[in-house]
């Protein structure tokens, strides 16, 4: 891809900065992991009260203090209420923000469940990702005009991520969010059907930048998504949903016993999200095709 495309944007110098966003975001909400406080939040679109610490203060802090620096025409959508709209005069773009992703997991200092994400958006093309984890000191990062998403372990050491395409659905788990009791019919039948879709289900709360990365790392085959509030916010559904395409993901709305595929387009605001989402490989579609005609 042509720097051009970009602009007064160095694609290169995105990259870098989004990843030294995150590592000193994964720093800092370590070093309060033990001293943090926390206090309730309102949240429109949430019908109990939410949760904030100071290492969410802190991180976004971060984040924006570095973009400022090096992009001061970006516009900017973070979670802890700032936001700003671009300001260069030829193109539109923007950076989301989301400084700790699973307060609740940290507030009981889980090692699992949290991360620190941050996307950039071009021309509202999701064209680059850093996800951060905190308790395990991983980086997942794609930069601007590439596929390709690495693994990149204690800051230093990067390995490309590469689906694996062997195993098939029928022998991998199906990563839930929600209780499976709650899910229609159709998403029931993909694991508890005689002509089963998976495996067997694993359920996970925390992070949804986690939830993902593990689908990422090929430790589950599909995951489906059940929307508790009927929206999403750009923090949380850009760097998950940017990532997953890259990578060649493929995301199905589950509607009327039918499996929809749905089309994720980037918005600098809160908008709508279907009732419940699949997400599998594109190699994986024919199967999930055949398992669909059988039931």
């Amino acid at each position: 891809m042509s720097q051009n495309k970009f602009g007064e944007i160095n694609p290169n110098t995105v990259s870098l900065i989004m990843k030294e966003c995150v590592r000193r975001a994964i720093l800092e909400i370590r070093r309060q992991r033990i001293t943090f406080h926390a206090q309730s939040k309102i949240v429109d679109y949430k019908q109990e009260e939410d949760l904030v610490t100071s290492a969410d203060f802190a991180a976004q802090k971060i984040f924006i203090n570095i973009i400022n620096e090096n992009f001061p025409k970006a516009g900017i959508v973070a979670e802890e209420k700032f936001s700003r709209k671009c300001t260069d005069k030829n193109h539109n773009y923007y950076f989301t923000i989301d400084p700790l992703d699973g307060t609740r997991a940290y507030k009981r200092k889980q090692s699992h469940a949290v991360t620190t994400m941050i996307a950039f958006v071009f021309e509202g093309v999701i064209e680059a990702v850093t996800i951060g984890d905190p308790n395990t000191l991983e980086i997942f990062h794609s930069k601007p005009g590439s596929n390709k998403v690495y693994r990149i372990y204690e800051f230093e050491n990067a390995q490309e991520l590469v689906i694996e395409t062997e195993t098939p659905l029928r022998h991998s788990f199906l990563q839930l969010r929600n209780d499976p009791r709650d899910l229609s019919e159709l998403a029931q039948k993909m694991t508890h059907n005689k002509n089963k879709l998976f495996f067997d289900i694993e359920v996970t709360v925390g992070s949804i930048g986690f939830t993902f990365a593990r689908l990422w790392k090929g430790e589950v085959g599909g995951l489906l998504i059940k929307s508790r509030y009927g929206m999403q916010t750009p923090w949380d559904a850009c760097p998950v949903f940017g990532m997953s395409h890259k990578m060649g993901y493929c995301f199905f709305e589950i509607k009327d016993n039918k499996l929809i595929p749905y089309k994720f387009i980037p918005e600098e605001d809160m908008s709508p999200v279907p009732e419940e989402i699949l997400c599998i490989h594109k190699t994986r579609i024919d199967e999930m095709k055949e398992w669909y005609k059988k039931i």
